[in-house]
């Protein structure tokens, strides 16, 4: 979209702008589908989305008119999408092929869903922070900016189920979190720019789960949460070369929410 721009520090508008412009490139996914029995024809479908939209120079105006500078932006979007999904041809059409004799019946599996259990994996995660300059004395100075990063890392889990009943789980968890989820460090108002890296994170929490069938559970997730962000450097903004300033290491915590889903290989 068309973004008018104001100055960080007072907030009034400047006639300077960036025409709103089209991006494209790729996307790469991961998802599930499930087909809702009690009503045929429906189904549900999640899928997580990464889309890399290449850059694009976006000119600078003002007052519409050209400055001779310009912008070049690189796009990328990630999603969590969950919709409904009506299929028209999903009526019972299964037509048994010819056998000579009838096929043995397959054995019945349970799975109990009760009990302790460990686990490690990774996954591809982001972070996203508002940012405002503060003066010792003024206080909050200008307008704050958002900021984040993005990355790879790895996790380990241990946690603890309890089936009750046929269809529902709930339990306790607690997991960690390492790995280089890190990004560019900026304010509008403090000219300096470093990178930011989110170091460690971990997590204590609950959840409760519902069994469509015995082997796939799909849960939801909450608690409280920790995350380590490590000290760096100040560069100076517009030359890029170092400065004497730096931000120390923090600690931050809160809450979270997740959902998921969890399948037994049998």
């Amino acid at each position: 979209d068309t973004i008018n721009l104001v100055p960080a520090v007072v907030g009034a508008l400047s006639g300077f702008s960036l025409d709103e412009r089209t991006y494209s490139g790729w996307f790469i996914g991961a998802g599930y589908e499930y087909g809702i029995g009690f009503f045929p024809g429906l189904f549900w479908k999640s899928e997580y989305r990464f889309a890399d939209y290449g850059s694009e120079n976006a000119p600078l105006r003002f007052l519409g008119g050209p400055t001779g500078f310009s912008f070049d932006q690189h796009k990328r979007v990630q999603t969590v999408r969950s919709e409904l999904v009506w299929r028209f041809n999903s009526g019972n059409r299964s037509v048994p092929a010819p056998v000579k004799a009838p096929p043995a019946a397959a054995p019945v599996v349970s799975y109990n869903w009760t009990g302790c259990y460990v686990g490690a994996g990774g996954g591809y995660g982001m972070f996203n922070q508002e940012v405002q300059f503060v003066d010792g004395v003024a206080g909050p100075l200008g307008l704050p900016n958002d900021v984040g990063g993005r990355g790879w890392f790895g996790t380990v889990q241990v946690g603890c189920d309890y089936q009750t009943g046929a269809n529902i789980v709930v339990g306790a968890f607690a997991d960690y979190d390492f790995g280089g989820i890190k990004g560019d460090w900026n304010n509008v108002v403090f000219s300096f720019v470093g990178e930011e890296k989110l170091k460690s994170s971990w997590a204590a929490g609950g959840r409760i789960g519902w069994l469509p069938f015995q082997q796939l559970l799909v849960f939801a997730s909450g608690g409280y949460t920790e995350a380590r962000f490590g000290a760096f450097n100040l560069l100076v903004l517009t030359s890029g070369l170092p400065s004497e300033l730096s931000l120390d290491k923090h600690t931050y915590s809160g809450w979270f929410l997740g959902t998921g889903y969890e399948y037994a290989i049998g």
